[in-house]
């Protein structure tokens, strides 16, 4: 998720997506140059800005930047060429495929990690708590108490009930 105060950088996203469709749309002359510059630009937002609260979101946000800048820069390229030579034109491409492929094998690397971490995640103190035979015959009361450790606040105390664990 987002980091906290960065919660509208959705709005974000959205800006630079219809800002490249509609340089792309209305500015066909211009918008390959045009769109390099505008994602630049975005770019830089999300190095200084940092949104997300994980580290590998941030990360996988500028690759999926880059990676469209590359298909920008090289499509520009592409279609600038006053003589075209295929082998050129075939090594160009498979840069566009390579950056691309990079960008989702990084992208499946990263969601593998994530529920490989989830998988062997050892259960917290309310998931075992919830476990107990108490809460079974207590049935929909249990869901108002919480286990807590000495010294943890409470988030809410008129929806649970401090039970102190020695």
């Amino acid at each position: 998720g987002y980091s906290p105060g960065f919660y509208f950088w959705e709005i974000v996203i959205a800006y630079r997506k219809v800002s490249l469709t509609l340089l792309v749309t209305f500015f066909q002359t211009s918008s390959p140059v045009l769109s390099l510059v505008v994602l630049c630009w975005f770019i830089g937002l999300q190095l200084k800005n940092k949104p997300y609260f994980e580290d590998a979101l941030n990360d996988l946000e500028f690759r999926s930047l880059l990676s469209t800048f590359a298909t920008l820069f090289v499509g520009l390229v592409l279609d600038n060429m006053a003589d075209p030579n295929l082998i050129v034109e075939i090594i160009l491409l498979a840069t566009i495929v390579a950056t691309n492929l990079y960008f989702i094998i990084y992208g499946a690397y990263l969601s593998i990690k994530h529920i490989y971490k989830k998988i062997n995640k050892k259960p917290s103190l309310f998931q075992v708590q919830t476990l107990t035979p108490v809460n079974a015959l207590m049935g929909p009361i249990a869901g108002r108490y919480r286990r807590i450790r000495k010294g943890s606040p409470i988030e809410s105390e008129e929806k649970t009930k401090e039970i102190t664990l020695e």
